[in-house]
Formats: structure tokens, C-alpha cells, sequence
């Protein structure tokens, strides 16, 4: 059996529903091969959204900077539900878990696995893990110089189900195509965590729309911030684009699967791997330009270095491809376009497809099942960083309670 845990803790975690999609991916499909269990541990004891109606999930209270108390409400759920003597494996989904998780691990005598789901490339402490999973390259070539604190490192940047065709949504995908115009669509939250994406989105369909061709751009996604919603609409009709925003749960929860109602998707993360495994045309956001970039055989290393995040450099002889005019020339001749749908198509199902991935973790758990998860040293500095978080969030909210008092 698999124990599968993940943080919650308020005040840290930022509410982003793409870490607990992964996790909620890559669980239910290694299940099919094996027993799992789900723990999510936080001030909280709701679920996140992004977890409701999974199978198998707990959700434990649990102070961050009390982890030793931590340790024995996870093995008292765990023996309630009478499968803590059936564990083979310990699979902690974020550094916060990494303390108690390697504690059971050491505990059941079984092997420890940390994964890190994306982010930059950490600038300090990060848990020193003898096995550790990453989803993109840059994080992969940092740890793998530091041999001696993670000697066992795995790049497996899949965590994505294909998107699949629902017919009973055809009256959605009708409602948001446009079927007089050129159909962009983005997936994913909306506010300021991804505000340079938006802007360039709104910006890449106002350079490329014409008389011959009138474009149509459509967000959905959670809205964070009714100001930021106000300064996208605002600026899309200030460069006299076309734009539909769709926050409403009808139309967030399984969203990919409109991705029907759109001829080009513009992705980060998950949606753009879902846009690849639909065969749509991806662009992909670039930190040193101000449009997407195509997504394509040249471009393509250089969007999952990082993961299809904002913090993507594409180098400067690659510019053209964050050209809104040069793409257009290429997105509308349709040898092309069918080219680079076969090439997403191909892409996604070698790195990216979840069944791919859960194949390649299960052979890990195979590979580590002697393997210690982590030193009793590196197990103490975990625990007394991860108080060190916890009082200086108390310590910010404090300032933040006075101050609000002598206002």
C-alpha cells in the first residue's frame, strides 16, 4: 500500500489547485495497480477543492511547527483505518510533508519518496531527501549537484490526464466559440499570480486580428481578485479584443474538457500539457518577451525546462515565435498547423501522460524499497525550519493584528 501525503496549512499554502491535481492524478492512477491512501495535513480540516470526491483521501489537523504530534495523528489515522502494517511506501507530495512522511517511512521500515511539484529552484533550505522526485529540468540539474544531500534524483514531469470530448458540454463549447472568429482560449486562475500571462494573451489577439481575421479570447478560470478581473476587461477593450471570462464552477471543474470550443489554447502548467494531449495549437508564456511562444520542435525543450511557467526564456534567435504576425502566418496555413498538432499530440503522451508517469514511480518504489528516506541529522534541521516558518508567519500576523488595532 501507498501512503500518499500532502500539506494544507493556512498562511502557507497558496491555494493553487494544480499541486493537488498531481497528486490527485498520479494517486488514482497507481492505484489501479496498487492499495493507496491519501493524507492531507493542515490547520484546516476541509479538503482542498481539487480533492473532493477522490477516493481513499483523510484529511488530518496538525500544527506545522508541532510535527512530532503530527507523526502520531497520521499513524492514528492510519491504524483506524487499519492499513498502517500493509505500507510499502511513504510518498510525500511537498517539502512541508517531508518530516512526518520520512518519520513513518523509518518507523514501518518501509521507503521514502519526496516529490517537488514544480516552482523556482528553491534559494535555500529544502529538505535533504535520499530520493526525490522533480517535475522540470532546471530543478533536476540542481539537485543533481548535490549528489551527497539527494543521490537518488528523478525527472518525471508527467502528471496530466489526456483531455477527453464530453458531449453533454457541447452546449457550453458552443457558447463560448465564436464560430464567426479565429477561438484563443486559456485555462487557469485568474488574477495576479498569472496577470503577465493574461495580459500578454490579450495582447498577442489584438496584434493578430483583422477585418479577415476577428479573434475571440476566452479565460476561465477561478477569479482571485474582481480588481484584477476589471483591469483585464479594461484592457481588452482598450486594444478592442473580444473577451469572455468564465469563472462560474459550472464551467471551471473539468475545464479542459472545452477546450473543444477553442482552434488555439495559450497554457501554463497542466493546461498547457491538457491543450497538447487535445491537439491544440499551444503558445506558451515567455518571461523576455510580451506575447506566448509557439509551442514547437524548436521551442518545445525550452517551455518544459520550466515547466510552461512565466519564468520560460526562449533566446533571442527563437524571437520570431513570440511574433504575433509570424506565428499567425504559421498557425493558419493547415499542413502546419496539422503538424504541430500531431508533434503536441506525441509530446504529451512521451512526457507528459499520467499512465507514463505512473509507471516510472512505481519503478521507483521498486528501486528504494532499501533505501533510508533521511538522516536523523537532516530530520532535526527539517523540524527546526519548518518552526522557524511557523513563528515568523505568527509573528506577521501579529504585526498585522496590531496594526489593524491602532488604525
Amino acid at each position: 500500500m501507498v501512503l500518499f501525503l500532502i500539506s494544507n496549512y493556512s498562511g502557507f499554502n497558496t491555494g493553487r489547485g494544480g499541486h493537488y491535481y498531481s497528486l490527485r492524478q498520479m494517486a488514482e492512477t497507481i492505484a489501479k495497480n496498487r492499495q493507496v491512501v491519501t493524507i492531507v495535513m493542515g490547520d484546516s480540516v476541509s479538503l482542498p477543492a481539487a480533492l473532493l470526491g477522490m477516493q481513499n483521501v483523510h484529511s488530518i489537523s496538525t500544527k506545522l511547527h508541532k510535527q512530532q504530534k503530527g507523526v502520531k495523528n497520521v499513524i492514528a489515522k492510519l491504524e483506524e483505518l487499519e492499513c498502517l502494517s500493509e505500507l510499502t511506501t511513504v510518498h510525500a507530495y511537498d517539502a512541508k510533508s517531508a518530516y512526518i512522511g520520512a518519520h513513518i517511512a523509518k518507523m514501518t521500515k518501509t521507503s521514502f519518496i519526496l516529490t517537488k511539484c514544480g516552482g523556482r529552484v528553491p534559494k535555500n533550505f529544502y529538505p535533504k531527501i535520499q530520493s526525490l522526485i522533480v517535475f522540470h529540468k532546471k530543478d533536476y540539474d540542481y539537485f543533481s549537484k548535490q549528489k551527497n544531500n539527494y543521490p537518488n534524483i528523478y525527472l518525471i514531469p508527467n502528471r496530466a490526464k489526456p483531455a477527453i470530448y464530453d458531449k453533454s458540454r457541447q452546449y457550453q463549447i458552443d457558447e463560448i466559440r465564436n464560430e464567426h472568429a479565429f477561438n484563443i482560449l486559456k485555462i487557469g486562475r485568474i488574477g495576479s499570480y498569472y496577470f503577465k500571462t493574461l495580459t500578454d494573451t490579450i495582447r498577442f489577439c489584438s496584434r493578430i486580428q483583422s477585418k479577415d481575421l476577428p479573434v475571440h479570447l476566452s479565460f476561465i478560470g477561478y477569479e482571485e481578485s474582481v480588481e484584477v478581473t476589471q483591469r483585464l476587461r479594461g484592457y481588452a477593450e482598450q486594444l478592442n479584443v473580444s473577451l469572455s471570462i468564465y469563472s462560474d464552477s459550472d464551467y471551471t471543474s473539468q475545464a479542459s474538457e472545452l477546450l473543444w470550443s477553442c482552434d488555439a489554447a495559450v497554457g501554463t502548467g497542466r493546461g498547457a500539457m491538457e491543450a497538447l494531449s487535445a491537439g491544440k495549437i499551444l503558445l506558451f508564456p515567455v518571461s523576455n518577451f510580451d506575447c506566448p511562444c509557439l509551442f514547437n520542435e524548436k521551442t518545445a525543450a525550452y517551455a518544459m525546462q520550466d515547466n510552461f511557467s512565466e519564468r520560460t526564456i526562449v533566446p533571442e534567435q527563437l524571437s520570431e515565435y513570440c511574433d504575433p504576425n509570424y506565428v499567425l502566418d504559421l498557425i493558419t496555413d493547415s499542413t502546419y498547423r496539422h503538424k504541430l498538432s500531431t508533434f503536441g499530440y506525441d509530446i504529451f503522451n512521451s512526457d507528459f501522460n499520467v499512465d507514463v508517469g505512473a509507471r516510472k514511480v512505481l519503478d521507483i518504489y521498486h528501486s528504494n524499497q532499501n533505501n533510508p528516506g533521511i538522516s536523523r541529522w537532516n530530520s532535526f534541521m527539517l523540524r527546526l525550519h519548518n518552526m522557524k516558518l511557523h513563528f515568523k508567519h505568527r509573528t506577521k500576523s501579529f504585526r498585522h493584528r496590531l496594526k489593524g488595532m491602532l488604525s
